[in-house]
């Protein structure tokens, strides 16, 4: 019974998380509508989303760190935040 207690202890770490992820939603500033489709996407890596039919967008899977996430969508000025932080298991 110790060895598998022991065994469980040694084993449960390695299935902790080692990145995180962003989520947000979209919306007009003047109109307050949700912006279908628009692109999200981190500068500097391959990692992005679109905003579905509410204006919401998920990335998974970031490496915790700074980046710059940026929106863009015809018709709108592309968006930028800068130093979007990313911790490890949290949003």
């Amino acid at each position: 019974m110790y060895k598998k207690l022991l065994y469980l202890i040694l084993i449960l770490p390695l299935f902790a998380g080692t990145t995180g992820k962003i989520k947000g939603r979209v919306i007009d500033s003047k109109t307050n509508e949700p912006l279908i489709g628009c692109n999200i996407y981190l500068s500097s890596t391959n990692l992005g989303s679109s905003a579905d039919i509410d204006g919401t967008y998920i990335i998974l899977n970031i490496p915790a760190g700074l980046y710059e996430l940026h929106a863009s969508m015809i018709g709108y000025d592309e968006y930028i935040i800068k130093n979007v932080e990313v911790n490890i298991d949290l949003t």
